[in-house]
């Protein structure tokens, strides 16, 4: 039987479920559409590794009070790096990968994401201070 701890529901103090979804998308874009650019470039040899370097990254290095579950603490605006990363390799694999088109659809999420999580970049950007209980 689970602890308590563990069973309660993760409350982050920025996030919403508009920007964390709106978010889920984009590492889906970038997780698929570079590693699918750089097979086409070099074959598994280089798409292999994209995709496990691009999964395991942000799902390492997350900062306190961000996720339920941080294995490397990193600071606020490290993680706000990697984020952007995240993105800008979404659009531009998606792009280079399929089509023009396609890369300007995801630069859209991109955008309805960085406007709905304006409260949680703030926060992570101050260093991700914790709020007082």
């Amino acid at each position: 039987m689970p602890d308590s701890k563990s069973a309660e529901k993760f409350k982050h103090p920025y996030d919403t479920p508009v920007s964390s979804g709106l978010r889920f998308p984009m590492e889906l874009a970038a997780w698929i559409a570079v590693p699918w650019w750089a097979w086409e470039v070099s074959g598994p040899i280089s798409g292999i590794p994209t995709f496990l370097i691009l999964l395991t990254i942000p799902a390492v290095f997350s900062t306190a009070g961000d996720k339920r579950q941080v294995i490397v603490p990193t600071p606020g605006p490290i993680r706000l790096v990697i984020e952007s990363g995240l993105f800008a390799g979404a659009v531009l694999g998606a792009s280079l990968a399929w089509s023009p088109y396609s890369g300007v659809a995801i630069a859209v999420i991109a955008v309805l994401a960085l406007l709905s999580g304006r409260r949680r970049m703030a926060w992570l950007l101050k260093g991700a201070p914790l709020p007082m209980e």
